[in-house]
């Protein structure tokens, strides 16, 4: 395999260009909500879709991999301690 470069930076800015970018050329205002604070997945596959990039595809959805890695790390660090405090209820 080849290393995995990674700039954040720019890719960030790549899909936020993107997202809005069909949300001005978006007839209808329905098709395009209030812009989420985060890219909704819908978005972000509308964009893959679009995009035949495969290595920019790849990037997203390890991005995607490790945002959701993240909220899974730390919903796993909630419960711990909630079920601390259920402990120490009893």
């Amino acid at each position: 395999g080849e290393p995995h470069v990674e700039d954040p930076a720019n890719h960030k800015d790549n899909t936020k260009e993107n997202s809005n970018g069909d949300c001005a050329n978006a007839e209808d205002d329905d098709e395009c909500p209030a812009t989420p604070a985060k890219p909704s997945l819908d978005l972000k596959l509308e964009a893959l879709k679009a995009s035949s990039d495969e290595k920019l595809i790849s990037l997203m959805l390890v991005q995607r991999l490790e945002e959701l890695e993240r909220e899974v790390a730390d919903l796993r660090h909630r419960l711990e301690l909630l079920e601390r405090k259920d402990d120490e209820m009893y």
